[in-house]
């Protein structure tokens, strides 16, 4: 165990004196343009479809509760019910809107920083 911990203490220690290669090299920036491009792309690409999907699964429950909770209070199931189908068509027609608006927000705010990250690609649960 010891010879493990002293290992480990070891490799940290080598790590952390390792050199950091920043990118502020002109060279460097200008070879990622492409990767950058590319991520932005793919980013809007699959992130509108994800980041419609999202909006209108969370607005659908949203107005639901809202639609409810004027005609019998939000935790009446009855009420829940009765409302669902209008709250499918408006919390969907806002979720497309939001959605259309947030897929390629999300790949210009993350395509230079993280190019092919999550949130890029409207999987991360920042909401």
């Amino acid at each position: 165990m010891k010879k493990l911990l002293a290992t480990l203490s070891l490799v940290t220690l080598s790590l952390s004196s390792a050199p950091a290669f920043a990118a502020d090299d002109p060279a460097t920036n200008t070879v990622l343009i492409p990767v950058r491009l590319l991520s932005f792309g793919v980013g809007t690409v699959i992130g509108t479809p994800v980041a419609i999907v999202k909006r209108a699964a969370t607005n659908i429950n949203k107005h639901d509760k809202a639609m409810a909770g004027k005609f019998g209070g939000e935790d009446n199931t009855v009420s829940r019910i009765f409302m669902a189908p209008f709250a499918v068509v408006t919390g969907a027609a806002m979720g497309a809107g939001q959605g259309l608006y947030d897929g390629p927000k999300n790949s210009v705010d993350n395509c230079v920083e993280h190019p092919f990250s999550t949130a890029s690609m409207s999987l991360s649960d920042k909401d």
